[in-house]
């Protein structure tokens, strides 16, 4: 919600831009979100690869799915938000690369501007959200990194007592047993 109270604060603002800063403008923003969207697909293949089940419960794979599912929720959202900026920002560069507006094309940019902001604020939003997102897919490996490690040192655990056993308590052995019927 704070992002899109931060929109329409910025919104508002824009109205106040000069129209000769938005093609620079532009031209940093471009560059800037497109790399943020292209970042979005390597962190959607990491969500997908987390997806193991081996030393799970069922339950334990069905609560995975669910963290994973709200991931990439995150992402999708995300990279549409993204791809929606840049669509708007080279709509409204076309529409000030207009030599000779009419008074419809001014206030059509105008409310084009105050939407990118809108746009942009929740995008921010969103950044902070794949963040968390991050942190979400750091506790889920460490979870199954966990898993695995406890199923490794059990398994070496019940291994060494095994052995243990077996060296402690060893069988009498035939010829110890056929010694004392004898006697």
């Amino acid at each position: 919600m704070i992002p899109l109270l931060i929109g329409m604060l910025l919104a508002v603002a824009s109205f106040w831009l000069p129209r000769d800063a938005i093609d620079p403008t532009a031209r940093a923003l471009i560059p800037a979100i497109a790399l943020l969207a292209t970042g979005i697909f390597p962190c959607m293949s990491l969500a997908v690869g987390t997806m193991k089940g081996e030393h799970r419960a069922p339950k334990q794979v069905d609560e995975l799915y669910g963290q994973l599912r709200s991931v990439m929720q995150v992402l999708v959202a995300s990279f549409a938000l993204a791809a929606l900026a840049i669509a708007l920002i080279v709509g409204l560069v076309g529409c000030v690369a207009q030599h000779h507006p009419t008074p419809w094309v001014l206030r059509g940019e105008r409310v084009l501007l105050a939407t990118i902001c809108i746009v942009l604020a929740i995008l921010a939003g969103r950044v902070l959200a794949i963040e968390r997102a991050f942190f979400a897919l750091l506790d889920v490996n460490r979870r199954h990194a966990l898993l695995v490690a406890r199923s490794k040192t059990q398994g070496s655990r019940d291994e060494t007592l095994g052995r243990w056993k077996q060296d402690r308590f060893t069988p009498d052995s035939l010829d110890h047993a056929n010694t004392l019927e004898d006697a």
